[in-house]
Order: C-alpha cells, then structure tokens, then sequence
C-alpha cells in the first residue's frame, strides 16, 4: 500500500464516521462522533497531519522566479544572481522549515 492510498483509506474513514463533506474535521467533530477523549482526538489530528508531510509533492522549479516549498511554509530554496535568474544549489529529500518530503522530479541528480 502506498502513502496516497493508505492517507486516502484515512480521510475516507474519518468522512464516512463523521458524515460530513469535509476532509479534515474539528478535534471537537472528531471526538463527538468516535466517542474518545479529547486528547485522543488531537493525537489523532497530529497523526493525520504529519502523515500528509509524508507524501511528495512535487517542487515548481522556473529560472526566473523563487523555488518555494511546495508545502507553502515559505522557505525558498532558490538564489538569485541579481540579474533575475534564480539557481538552486541544494535539493533536499525534506523542506528543513517544514519537513515536508520533497518530489524533485527529474532535476535531482542521482545520489
């Protein structure tokens, strides 16, 4: 099972318990309809929120524009000369702001 189909099999599960067209409840939502504790119902969400880090997401690279995290925490990866063109020296597996697992696609050179 991939991370995709297993986060998938999860968001399935909390819509279908909590019968709302939402992908992402409340804490409060998530413990009235599963009958658990308030904090078990913030573990769960945690659980469910750094899981989504682990799936790739693919970075936008352009040269004459910032490479930002995909994630959308800010961090920038790119430099710039200061003639408009931006280069990237480092492309990490993980965004070091967020920790975001990072899809480079065909740019990253094989390590």
């Amino acid at each position: 099972m991939t991370n995709e189909e297993a986060k998938k099999i999860c968001d399935d599960y909390i819509t279908n318990i909590l019968n709302i067209n939402q992908m992402r409840p409340t804490k409060e939502d998530m413990k009235q309809a599963m009958n658990i504790s308030k904090e078990q119902a913030e573990a769960f969400g945690i659980v469910i929120k750094a899981f989504d880090k682990e799936i790739p997401m693919k970075v936008q690279i352009e040269k004459w524009k910032d490479t930002e995290c995909p994630n959308g925490c800010g961090h920038v990866f790119s430099e710039t000369y200061g003639d408009g063109y931006f280069s990237i020296q480092t492309m990490p597996n993980r965004c070091p702001c967020c920790g975001q697992v990072l899809d480079w696609g065909n740019t990253k050179e094989d390590e």
